[in-house]
Parts: C-alpha cells; structure tokens; sequence
C-alpha cells in the first residue's frame, strides 16, 4: 500500500435534527479486533448498530438518520464538514451511503 494515496475508511455515521451525533470508524474497529483475535484476548469492540438504531427508533421525533458509508476523508474532516455546511455533507452521505435508517421528513407536513 502506497502511504501517499488516500485510505477508503468505512463508517457508520448518526445524526440528527440538531446535528452530528455519531461517527464510528469501523474499518479501525474491526481491524483492531481481527488483532485481538489473532493475540487470543477478548474482543473489546461491538457493533454499536443495535444501540443506535433503539435510540433513533425511541426518539423518532428528533428525525434521526443513520447510514454506513465509504470515504478517503478523516474523521477530523468529516465533523469539520458538518459544523461548517452540514447540508452539503449531509446529503453526499445520502447519495453515497448505504441507509440503515431514517426518519428524515421528504415532504411537508399538511395540517388540515
């Protein structure tokens, strides 16, 4: 592997009307528990999909979005992006990722 060309990262990322909540680096994750494995001590990482996906379902009203996605960027610069145009990432997430789940509203709600 060449040092100088970007990483693909995995991620699983979370958020939600009020922001960025989550960002888990899995390719990380799960290479430091193939390394635990191979050393014979317990794993320490665990999936935390289930415990995001309660969160979401338990708190549908703050319109929770959660998608697992492929990118060269850090996690230092995905959060970057979020405070800075959270929009713009936000929906290149949409467009690249794989949705796990997603309470996003798509159209306006009629009162009648």
């Amino acid at each position: 592997m060449n040092l100088s060309e970007p990483r693909t990262i995995e991620y699983i990322i979370m958020w939600d009307m009020y922001g960025l909540e989550s960002l888990i680096n899995i390719t990380d994750a799960e290479q430091q528990a193939i390394v635990q494995v191979l050393k014979d001590e317990p794993v320490t990482w665990r999936n935390p999909i289930q415990c995001m996906l309660l969160r979401a379902r338990l708190n549908s009203q703050r319109l929770y979005e959660i998608y697992r996605f492929q990118s060269d960027l850090t996690e230092t610069e995905i959060k970057r992006l979020f405070n800075v145009d959270a929009q713009t990432i936000a929906d290149a997430i949409r467009r690249v990722g794989i949705q796990l789940y997603s309470d996003r509203l798509t159209k306006d709600i009629v009162i009648t």
